[in-house]
């Protein structure tokens, strides 16, 4: 897919909106609907997977008064799935390799062997795919960042998605993600798990009644701008100025 550009500026020339304290800002990608837990054999019992916690993508750090104007994320919605592990204080590591993941796609696990086929369907085109687990171990799964141009060498796969314990012989039936939020963090690292009351109460993109309002990453263009200034009372706040080809 053709590459996006996100850029994040705290100041714009003789504008009165600028920050005005040093801030971190974490951004996250979610889905738009639960993840599906299946047994791969019978008796077949399928269930909603329980929900997670959304992790660091991108961490944004404005280091004022150092901190350049502007900080940019480039990025495609490619993704793919990995096995990955716990750290202390939540930071998810992928595993050594990673797989593609499409609509309609069945993506098969057998412990650091990843393989795929088509999914049957003999309906309406599928709008899901499936992660099947066929390792004789669970396995703790994320969908990560797929994308070359997103990929460094210390951490190739980034896990963007946290799906939860996948155990042997079952199977995970997700969507690639949806939604874009930021949120105020302090000292936090890409692939880290957010805490209940930051995502709670830290969101920046919300809605004209202070509810959380995260942006579609489809409607995104190839250029995005958002600024991030400081009100008289401190609040911090991210808005979109401009989406454009």
């Amino acid at each position: 897919m053709s590459s996006k550009t996100l850029t994040f500026y705290n100041s714009i020339s003789n504008a009165t909106k600028r920050l005005r304290t040093p801030i971190q800002i974490v951004l996250t990608l979610s889905l738009d609907k639960p993840v599906k837990h299946r047994n791969s054999t019978e008796p077949y019992e399928e269930r909603t997977a329980e929900s997670q916690l959304p992790i660091a993508w991108q961490v944004l750090n404005f280091d004022l008064p150092n901190s350049p104007r502007s900080l940019s994320v480039d990025y495609t919605e490619d993704f793919g799935v990995t096995e990955v592990t716990s750290e202390i204080k939540g930071v998810y590591q992928p595993g050594l390799s990673a797989f593609g993941v499409s609509t309609g796609k069945l993506v098969k696990y057998s412990g650091q062997i990843w393989s795929s086929d088509t999914l049957q369907t003999h309906g309406s085109p599928l709008k899901y795919f499936t992660i099947q687990n066929n390792a004789e171990h669970a396995a703790d799964m994320a969908l990560c960042s797929y994308s070359l141009g997103e990929q460094d060498e210390h951490q190739p796969y980034i896990p963007v998605v946290f799906l939860g314990p996948l155990g042997s012989g079952c199977e995970f039936h997700c969507t690639t993600p949806v939604f874009l939020q930021a949120y105020l963090t302090v000292n936090h690292r890409r692939g880290q798990r957010l805490a209940q009351p930051v995502v709670e109460q830290n969101f920046l993109f919300k809605d004209s009644t202070g509810k959380a309002a995260p942006k579609v990453l489809a409607n995104f263009k190839t250029k995005c701008a958002f600024q991030v200034y400081s009100l008289t009372n401190g609040q911090i706040m991210l808005e979109m100025t401009s989406n454009r080809d």
